[in-house]
């Protein structure tokens, strides 16, 4: 929770409702080093759970305390902030983008009403954050239009089904699969189906799912810039202070489906 962190500095408490239908847990979800932690540290600073926000790098954000994430400045396990919005407790659930803890993710996944599919870009020098936005909408709008490549298709096939299988290597990892896939889809067999229906997935599967994700009001843009850029930009000096602006329209850095 947020006020069980002694890393960012904020109000030290959590927000509270009196009724399970003001809350809602949201997960968010995305590679490694997609900024998913960084975005939660920036939201909980919008919404005044946090006074200022803390960073992977300095191993002071509120999501990652566990000595191992500090150490490999990554997460590793599922772990839970709140914030307040028009009188509803959002929490929110940042889970690992590394591979190896899938699990953690399946897990969040099992909890969450809703999903934020976090998309990160940064500039290159003597571009700005809306060339950015525009490239990377363009890049999934070609997703509803266009077919991916044949090599496109057949590398995300066999990353998944690795992923699936190296999960499978530890007794460990054969019970957490067996148990979410009888808890979720009624039948622990279907585990041994996966890699069947992953060889199935088309290319129109793949149009049709984006097509209906990939729409205007299921994205979110927020663009996170440091001060210091902000006046090379404007030909000032230089400041150290991070801050986080945000823009409700679109809001960039992180393009959640």
């Amino acid at each position: 929770m947020a006020d069980k962190t002694n890393a960012s500095q904020g109000t030290g408490a959590a927000p509270a409702v009196d009724s399970p239908a003001a809350i809602r847990n949201v997960v968010l979800v995305g590679p490694s080093g997609s900024g998913k932690t960084t975005l939660v540290e920036a939201l909980l600073v919008a919404s005044g759970v946090l006074n200022r926000p803390g960073t992977v790098l300095d191993g002071t954000t509120v999501c990652d305390f566990d000595d191992a994430e500090l150490r490999q400045q990554r997460s590793v396990g599922l772990s839970l902030a709140s914030l307040p919005h028009d009188g509803v407790k959002v929490n929110l659930i940042d889970t690992p983008g590394y591979a190896d803890f899938v699990g953690e993710l399946r897990a969040g996944l099992r909890a969450a009403d809703a999903a934020l599919f976090v998309v990160s870009a940064v500039p290159a020098r003597g571009h700005s954050p809306e060339e950015v936005q525009t490239a990377i909408h363009a890049q999934l709008d070609r997703l509803k239009t266009e077919d991916v490549t044949d090599d496109e298709l057949s590398m995300v096939k066999t990353r998944t089904k690795a992923r699936l299988i190296r999960g499978l290597g530890a007794n460990q990892g054969l019970a957490v699969n067996l148990a979410e896939y009888q808890s979720m889809r009624g039948d622990w067999r279907e585990l041994f189906r996966a890699v069947d229906k992953i060889d199935k997935v088309t290319k129109a599967d793949i149009r049709r799912v984006a097509q209906k994700t990939f729409v205007d009001t299921n994205r979110t843009v927020g663009i996170l810039e440091t001060t210091s850029a902000k006046a090379a930009l404007s030909g000032s000096g230089d400041a150290q202070t991070t801050t986080g602006r945000a823009s409700q329209t679109d809001a960039q850095q992180e393009s959640g489906r």
